[in-house]
């Protein structure tokens, strides 16, 4: 399973975040044109393996940004901080481990809006740690 796959799923069982993107829109890439806000994105900017073997089950950490959209500038704010309430300082044990280990926020947030029409965003940057 995909870091961007396990991130999202964790995105959608938090009925704070299931409910502000009607528990669907949140898009790999791209925001489909004209589709409904609030909405999330995520991309992998970066992979990098801890185990020099590249055995099985090594742990990988990623850089993922996840970009939240919405039609007002307090709406995407809001929005942003529940995602990051959710992901920021995320950490999973267990026997087996899980494939999801921990996730922090990389200082790297930024703001940008559309003009026409109008949609706000805020991208922020996550350290997403997993077992591949």
């Amino acid at each position: 399973m995909t870091c961007e796959s396990l991130v999202r799923t964790l995105l959608l069982t938090d009925p704070v975040i299931s409910g502000a993107v009607g528990g669907s829109r949140i898009y790999p890439l791209t925001r489909p044109q004209g589709s409904p806000l609030p909405a999330i994105t995520y991309q992998r900017i970066s992979r990098s393996r801890v185990d020099p073997l590249d055995e099985p089950g090594v742990l990988a950490d990623a850089r993922l940004q996840i970009d939240c959209w919405a039609a007002t500038y307090g709406a995407v704010k809001d929005l942003a901080g529940d995602v990051a309430k959710v992901l920021n300082g995320y950490q999973e044990a267990g026997t087996p481990p899980p494939a999801l280990r921990a996730i922090r926020a990389l200082p790297d947030d930024r703001d940008d809006w559309e003009a026409n029409p109008p949609v706000y965003r805020v991208s922020s940057d996550f350290s997403v740690w997993w077992c591949e």
